[in-house]
């Protein structure tokens, strides 16, 4: 059998795709390819890829738009091989990782209407368990806050909200919400 890539690694990502890499063998044949798959059960989602074997990098793009955003994704590289006077393809063992999308972040972040209130809208992402609230005051030095809230159990609510806390009044604050899947 041939030798099989090393090392998947994620290189970036975004809600609806991401780009991997991998090493490849450190022997290659003449006729040689990689054949890529990438599923979500979850979601019922499956794709094929056959890419040129000199590549080591693929962009999985064009995922699922909501329902694929912030979710795990299983992906198989395999490379093919035909050796030399034959008509038989062979492949090596196949390499797998798994890889989650970015969820969609949450919109129309609000101040109030409480004091050290903030409001924001829901991540259409379906998975994501709950965000993750970071503020600092813009002073130099300044620590970092970070509080974490479970996603709203009612699905029928869209608003989430958070009352920070050790924060003064007229100190300028940079205050950001992150939507977090597990």
């Amino acid at each position: 059998l041939p030798e099989p890539p090393t090392n998947l690694v994620l290189e970036n990502r975004s809600p609806n795709s991401f780009t991997v890499k991998w090493d490849t063998p450190t022997t290659t044949q003449a006729t040689h390819k990689y054949r890529l798959s990438i599923e979500a059960p979850s979601i019922a989602y499956a794709s094929e890829y056959s890419i040129s074997g000199d590549k080591s990098t693929f962009n999985f793009s064009k995922l699922p738009d909501i329902a694929g955003t912030g979710m795990l994704y299983t992906v198989k590289v395999e490379y093919v091989v035909t050796p030399t006077g034959s008509d038989q393809e062979v492949v090596a063992a196949p390499l797998i990782g798994s890889f989650t999308t970015k969820p969609l972040p949450p919109t129309n972040f609000k101040i109030g209407p409480d004091p050290f209130e903030i409001t924001w809208m829901k991540s259409p992402t379906p998975n994501v368990s709950s965000y993750k609230i970071r503020y600092k005051s813009v002073e130099e030095g300044s620590k970092a806050e970070e509080h974490f809230i479970p996603t709203p159990e009612e699905t029928d609510t869209t608003t989430c909200s958070f009352t920070l806390f050790d924060v003064y009044a007229g100190v300028q604050y940079k205050v950001n919400v992150y939507a977090i899947v597990e």
